[in-house]
């Protein structure tokens, strides 16, 4: 027995009849025992330890670099390239961490973005009256940042109905009409980076015919890892907005020219009006990733968004009604405050179509990237979940449920900020719970993170490489076998593990492109 075994020397040993010429133990492929040993290509598990060694194979630094240069460092890279947006660098680093350990929620978010603008701007569409196209755009524009409607009625109606305040339109889009894409020359070569790497070394070890290429751990990590990339290319494309000053500014330009309507129906000039207000500052523990204004945050912010989109389209609607039907468009603040009541509040299955969507294209990303890396593994002879399947498997789990925990928080912080208004006093447990299941879902993201970057090393520095993880011990049970060797059939799955997963990359930017609208 060795206590450092070399799987390669103990297959050698064994089909050149060192340990007998008929070993008990020695199997074929498909784990069925062979008696010409010379044909053997692995043992049963408890003959791997008896013949091979019970310990892992011995740290190889040339192989742990290599390794770690091919398989990790270039995804280390395309990390620097996803949105943050925050000038708190603590809530920077928590999106990396929410994006790594859950690109689901990642996915997601990006997702609801898109699918939720799609319906703003088709919302918007339906009306015809001055300005709505402008105020589609206003509302695009303010995705990325918690914002509010001013508290009056007869203000925001003013805004809409008086074409006093086609300026102040006008000069709002126009203002936040800038594009905060960082489509720069270090963005595009770590996405060419990665996208050569990913491609050459796959055709390197689909030509190679060594017994390094037998174990397609790191090409597996390289299959969860093509997640980031449609994340990363996806976000520049839509550029979300999240300069507070910026904003703030043009905000500041367009309020100059803001007009109300008063008593009488006469049209004045407003000054330091409160229109719309970009909220920075945290009142409520329950609202803290409502005010973060990271992208991967905005399951938290949607809520807010989405009715606010759906108040200013009603009353653009209303108007555009009102218009079309031959009556007055109000003007008097009387008549302003009682047209606030002509809204159209059946929204609930749009909701309903925007989560599903979402949801889905957050599935699709997740497993057709995860599920690829843990089918190769699972397949590849030994067949079988082992160590690097299941941690893989693992990982697949955890930021699913980190998804789960995210998106509920959202609900349920919404929800209670909706109960503050009334007497239910009982909704007031959801700002609990909502804090609860935030702090739970970030927690499990900093430890997918590191368990991720965990299984990589593992792995790369043969911590993995022993009989019980060869033999797929964690799945097989009593029937767990280790294959020592190169089988030729490995590589077909290894092959379709990488079309998974490029396809569904791929796919997920395709869908993200076809679901994009914006308002013109």
């Amino acid at each position: 027995t060795y206590a450092s075994p070399d799987f390669v020397k103990c297959l050698e040993r064994l089909q050149n009849q060192e340990f007998g010429q008929v070993v008990e133990g020695a199997i074929d492929a498909n784990g069925y025992s062979i008696s010409n040993v010379t044909l053997a290509v692995g043992l049963t598990y408890p003959a791997c330890i008896n013949l091979c060694g019970s310990g892992n194979e011995a740290f190889n630094m040339d192989s742990f670099s290599q390794q770690l240069v091919t398989w990790l460092l270039p995804w280390l890279a395309l990390i620097s390239q996803l949105p943050y947006g925050s000038n708190d660098v603590l809530k920077n680093f928590e999106s990396m961490l929410l994006t790594v350990g859950s690109p689901m929620l990642a996915g997601y978010s990006l997702a609801l973005a898109i699918t939720s603008n799609r319906w703003m701007v088709d919302r918007f569409g339906r009306s015809n009256y001055p300005n709505s196209i402008l105020a589609a755009k206003v509302v695009s524009s303010l995705q990325q940042v918690l914002f509010s409607l001013p508290n009056e009625d007869h203000v925001l109606w003013s805004l809409v109905v008086l074409r006093e305040n086609d300026e102040w339109w006008w000069r709002l889009a126009n203002g936040l009409d800038y594009s905060s894409s960082r489509w720069t020359l270090a963005a595009i070569m770590s996405m060419v980076y990665v996208g050569l790497t990913y491609i050459l070394t796959w055709m390197t070890t689909f030509d190679t015919q060594s017994d390094q290429a037998a174990w397609p751990g790191g090409q597996s990590l390289g299959s969860l890892w093509l997640s980031l990339l449609p994340l990363v290319v996806c976000y520049l494309q839509l550029s979300p907005k999240s300069d507070v000053d910026r904003i703030n500014a043009a905000l500041d330009h367009a309020n100059e020219l803001c007009f109300s309507s008063e008593e009488n129906g006469e049209a004045t000039q407003r000054r330091a009006p409160q229109t719309i207000t970009v909220q920075t500052a945290c009142r409520s523990i329950v609202d803290e990733d409502k005010i973060c204004s990271t992208p991967v945050c905005f399951y938290a912010r949607f809520h807010g968004w989405f009715q606010i989109a759906l108040q200013l389209s009603n009353a653009f609607d209303t108007a555009s009604q009102r218009s079309r039907m031959g009556g007055m468009v109000p003007r008097t603040r009387p008549e302003i405050v009682e047209t606030d009541g002509d809204a159209d509040d059946r929204y609930h299955y749009d909701l309903v179509n925007i989560y599903v969507k979402s949801t889905l294209l957050a599935i699709f990303l997740q497993w057709g990237t995860t599920g690829a890396a843990v089918m190769a593994m699972y397949l590849t002879p030994t067949r079988g979940l082992g160590c690097f399947s299941g941690s893989l498997l693992l990982y697949g789990c955890v930021s699913t449920l980190i998804w789960l925990c995210l998106v509920v928080s959202g609900v349920l912080a919404h929800s209670f900020a909706a109960s503050q208004n009334t007497r239910l006093r009982r909704f007031r447990v959801f700002g609990g719970l909502a804090v609860a299941l935030r702090h739970t879902g970030k927690l499990l993201a900093a430890i997918n993170t590191a368990w991720v970057f965990a299984s990589a090393f593992l792995q790369f520095s043969n911590a993995e490489s022993n009989c019980y993880c060869k033999a797929a011990a964690l799945g097989l049970g009593n029937q767990a076998y280790a294959i020592l060797g190169q089988v030729p059939a490995a590589k077909r799955y290894w092959a379709g593990g990488v079309i998974m997963a490029s396809g569904t990359a791929l796919a997920f930017i395709i869908a993200i492109n076809i679901l994009r609208k914006q308002p013109v």
